[in-house]
């Protein structure tokens, strides 16, 4: 941003070489728990927020930047909520709309984040009887004010630990399980991409918390179908 705005001539970080991450295993749901927190979630006035986390895989700031407005057939996830201390370091091309005090809603940061997906049956209908009880302005809210996005991280365990699930599936843990939930019922890596706002199938690839054993048996055995007759001849 600095060189693209001539206040630098070139870029240093690229003098050095990038640090490298740490793989941190991601904790996912699995269908039976999934099945289980959705039923947990029947009644509850918070019901209706993780049930949209579940379904949609969407990110913690897509969801929590919900509008009305952008709740038709479809999701239009083409904002998400931030929290911003000092919106004036953003850069100048930096598409924001304040909501109150230091919560923003910001575009995503690359095309592919954002995003319309059909909105289908349960989330259709969990959604539409929530939307009841709220106005115009966020779908979703805490006391009347946005939610914020570290509150909701702590919400989420919180909702863990009463339905004796697993306490190591992060608020971001949720997303895995989608994807996990879409390859389990036979979605294409393409398509999941799609839904899930990555730049490519690799990215959707590598959010995968662990091999559907169930898929890689029935493959080998359908290899070994093809050469056990052999074998026995």
């Amino acid at each position: 941003t600095a060189m693209r705005e001539g206040k630098a001539t070139r870029n240093v970080c690229e003098m050095v070489d990038p640090p490298r991450k740490a793989k941190v295993e991601q904790g996912a749901l699995s269908v039976e728990q999934a099945i289980e927190l959705m039923a947990h979630l029947v009644g509850r006035a918070d019901g209706a927020l993780w049930a949209t986390y579940l379904l949609t895989g969407a990110r913690r700031g897509e969801i929590l930047g919900l509008e009305a407005d952008r709740v038709t057939d479809f999701l239009d996830l083409s904002w998400q909520l931030l929290r911003i201390s000092d919106i004036s370091t953003a850069p100048a091309d930096y598409e924001y709309r304040h909501l109150e005090g230091t919560f923003y809603l910001t575009r995503p940061k690359s095309q592919s984040g954002a995003r319309v997906i059909p909105l289908v049956e349960p989330l259709k209908s969990i959604l539409a009887l929530h939307m009841q009880t709220v106005g115009d302005g966020l779908v979703f809210t805490r006391n009347g004010s946005p939610w914020d996005p570290d509150g909701a991280t702590e919400a989420w365990a919180k909702l863990l630990a009463e339905a004796g699930l697993p306490s190591n599936v992060v608020l971001h843990g949720a997303r895995h399980t989608s994807i996990d939930l879409l390859h389990a019922a036979g979605v294409d890596w393409d398509t999941i991409k799609d839904i899930v706002g990555h730049s490519d199938k690799k990215m959707s690839l590598a959010y995968r918390s662990k091999p559907d054993m169930n898929r890689l048996s029935v493959a080998l055995e359908q290899m070994s179908a093809l050469i056990h007759p052999k074998i026995e001849a």
